[in-house]
């Protein structure tokens, strides 16, 4: 029994495919070529231009790839997603599902960032809620909600820290954060704990006095003095509101419960605000008793001798409510987060006074506004030419060298701001040509409106959000990190960025911010979070693209850009057991960064996934794991498997190898690499400069055919088995991989090989 289970266990294994095969390929010029791809390896298609590399690569391995994995979902679900023709081949076995990561841009909506493209938008969407600090935009104060216990842990600390107090700082003033100076002569061990309760409207101070007093409250802070509800006050008038006194505590450790307690119940009748203020013995040595509450506003009433304190995402100090940090909120892509003014665009369409007032050495007399000129709106050059004469402005004067105020009269009109009326055309008000325009998309119900305002319009920056697409509410929230300076090593003072500043660094920058930011380390969820958000930034960084920023728009990214942001997507996805095809990477990168991109490509093959790149680049070629070399030509001339196998197998000839690809019968469609690969050393081709070039360089005429026979019985004479497998050696023309044999083959071969036409 345990014999039958091992060789069933040895059959199913065995069944398992090690690679893609691909049968007779006659995909455009392909000759009906078959193929073995290995599965878990880098694989590199090179050959000449136009010879069928993205045939192969595209239009069969990956057309095929990708339309079998539609066909298993339902019916339902394939009406929404692109199908592939079937490709012309006779039979592939073994090919996983295919991704394709092309040159070319797709995108070309302008909402699509690099952030969104590489899925980091949405993990900093919910990263950002976790870890931000809140600051009120009016005073700069961090705004945090407490509670009763924090609240009283604080009170502790202040009294801890400074046993004489001073008045808080106002608004404006520096240490703005809740922080006491220091009084030498006055002592504070004694806190009031109140609350604020709105007066109602034409209300008496006695009967809302008495009403206090049915409550059970006796004592009120009005005027930054304690009064008593139950004695006879001459107070002649109560604001909007009061603040009622919960408790008069000193404290001390012990009065740590009732002081809790005090605070919970200030907030329920506060409705989440409380007052804590510092008692003094100067203060009560010093204060008369008033009987006239001073004449302040509702906000003004927080005096500077109180320590304000919110349960929810309120600026006490300032009382001014700000939006409660959710994902929506740090979404371009959601309204809550949107910038009103460009919905998230980041630019918004408007009529561009350039294109209006294209000549502004012209003068008004002469039409300086374009769209005065013409018959159709000569009216409005009238009524600007009454309207100069009128405010005394020189109409024979160069638009450009009148006063600012009378270019603005020009532009603006004479309300400078706002929509005109009916009633102001009428009595020949001066409408500006803003106004004119505005009128205009009035009237955007008429073609011929909208064809003449499609004239001078042009995108701009959003004037709301300066170009970061969100709402002003999501720049109150800000993440805070030590960093360092990169000149000399030295400490810093913490860096604050919102989430647009933020995604304005470049991919680098924004690397080494995101670590140094502190997590709690017990929010596992948070940290989980700033690692996949640094891993895909590190990932951008090894492809060669850290100078991006995360906010540029996708649609002005290059090919070989976009492809690399592709590329990290992918990785970023943490894919398995899938077909990456990929057409040329390396494209636009710097040389230098070829190699992290190599490495990047490593890394996604380590998880299982088979990668077919089409490539010229030598260094991406000499880190193939299996080469797939189609030629001989191009067009009609190509289309045929020139090599197929790893790079050491084909180097591994010893120089007589080579000479088997390069030999064929038919002589008068071959050339010779080794001529074209020593000629290219001796020119120094194989500089960054010349990594891409493919020319073909034209064989002696003197060379016959016997000369290629000659070299092709020496070079099989020394051929390792992997070359023998060729039955005959097929014509090879200029070969990606052609230039690695004249570094294997000795000096008098190198010299010597020539092939006629």
């Amino acid at each position: 029994m345990g014999s039958k289970a091992t060789e069933k266990k040895l059959v199913a294994a065995s069944a398992v495919p090690d690679c893609v095969e691909i049968r007779g390929a006659r995909q455009n010029n392909l000759k009906g070529i078959d193929v073995d791809l290995p599965l878990g390896k880098l694989t590199v298609v090179t050959g000449p231009s136009g010879s069928g590399k993205s045939s192969l690569a595209f239009e069969t391995i990956y057309a095929e790839g990708q339309r079998r994995y539609v066909e298993t979902f339902s019916p339902y679900m394939r009406q929404f997603l692109d199908r592939m023709d079937k490709p012309r081949v006779d039979d592939i076995r073994g090919i996983p599902p295919a991704i394709a990561i092309e040159q070319s841009n797709p995108v070309k909506t302008s909402r699509s960032t690099v952030g969104t493209m590489t899925e980091i938008n949405d993990y900093l969407k919910l990263l950002w809620p976790r870890i931000t600090h809140a600051f009120c935009p009016s005073c700069g104060r961090e705004i945090r909600p407490e509670t009763a216990k924090s609240i009283a842990d604080e009170i502790f600390r202040i009294f801890a820290d400074n046993p004489h107090l001073n008045p808080l700082p106002r608004k404006g003033e520096e240490g703005a954060e809740r922080q006491v100076r220091v009084e030498s002569n006055a002592t504070a061990r004694t806190a009031l704990i109140t609350f604020w309760i709105a007066v109602p409207a034409k209300t008496k101070p006695s009967d809302f006095f008495n009403f206090l007093q049915q409550q059970g409250y006796l004592r009120v802070w009005i005027g930054d003095e304690v009064v008593r509800v139950d004695t006879d006050q001459k107070i002649k008038r109560l604001g909007a509101r009061v603040q009622v006194i919960q408790d008069r505590i000193t404290v001390s450790e012990e009065n740590r419960a009732r002081l809790v307690e005090a605070i919970e119940t200030a907030l329920r009748f506060g409705k989440g605000k409380v007052n804590v203020v510092p008692i003094t013995e100067k203060e009560n040595a010093q204060r008369p008793t008033p009987n006239v509450e001073r004449s302040t506003n509702h906000r003004s009433l927080i005096t500077n001798h109180e320590l304000p304190f919110s349960t929810g995402w309120h600026c006490a100090h300032c009382d001014l409510d700000i939006r409660a940090p959710t994902a929506g909120l740090f979404s371009f892509n959601n309204p809550l987060g949107a910038c009103p003014g460009c919905r998230g665009f980041g630019r918004t369409i408007a009529i561009d006074l350039n294109k209006a007032i294209p000549d502004r050495s012209l003068n008004i007399k002469q039409g300086v506004v374009r769209v005065f000129r013409g018959a159709e709106f000569g009216e409005s050059q009238k009524d600007l030419l009454r309207a100069c004469a009128r405010e005394e402005i020189d109409i024979n004067v160069p638009f450009e060298e009148l006063p600012k105020s009378d270019q603005d009269f020009v532009i603006e009109g004479e309300k400078r701001s706002g929509d005109y009326s009916d009633d102001d055309y009428e009595n020949d008000r001066w409408y500006g040509v803003r106004g004119f325009f505005r009128w205009l998309e009035s009237k955007t119900y008429k073609m011929h409106v909208r064809v003449l305002l499609s004239r001078y319009r042009a995108y701009t920056t959003c004037p709301r959000c300066n170009g970061g697409r969100f709402q002003s509410e999501t720049l109150n929230y800000k993440i805070v990190a030590a960093v360092y300076d990169r000149r000399d090593g030295a400490h810093r003072a913490p860096l604050q960025l919102s989430l647009p500043e933020f995604q304005a660094l470049s991919i680098s920058d924004a690397r080494d911010f995101l670590a140094k930011i502190d997590i709690v380390p017990n929010d596992s969820t948070a940290q989980m979070l700033r690692n996949e958000i640094w891993a895909r930034l590190s990932y951008l960084c090894d492809v060669g693209v850290g100078y991006l920023t995360l906010d540029r728009s996708t649609r002005t990214l290059s090919g070989g850009e976009v492809q690399r942001v592709n590329l990290t997507t992918c990785l970023g996805a943490s894919l398995v057991n899938a077909l990456f095809v990929m057409d040329e990477p390396s494209v636009g990168l710097h040389p230098r960064d070829v190699s992290q991109l190599v490495r990047v490509m490593y890394n996604l093959r380590d998880k299982g996934n088979t990668l077919l790149v089409v490539e010229h680049e030598e260094q991406i070629i000499r880190a193939a794991d299996n080469l797939i070399d189609i030629g001989p030509g191009r067009g009609e001339r190509g289309g045929e498997l020139v090599w197929n196998g790893s790079l050491d197998d084909f180097l591994g000839g010893a120089g007589a190898a080579p000479a088997v690809l390069c030999a064929s019968g038919n002589t008068s469609r071959n050339k010779n690499v080794f001529g074209e690969a020593s000629k290219t050393i001796r020119e120094g081709a194989c500089g960054a400069e010349d990594r891409h070039r493919r020319s073909r360089f034209a064989a002696p005429a003197s060379t016959t055919s016997r000369t290629s026979t000659s070299i092709f019985h020496l070079a099989s004479s020394h051929a390792s088995p992997a070359f023998q497998v060729l039955e005959s050696p097929p014509s090879f023309t200029t070969c990606s991989i052609g230039i690695f044999c004249a570094r294997k083959v000795s000096h008098p071969i190198r010299n010597r090989a020539r092939v006629s036409r």
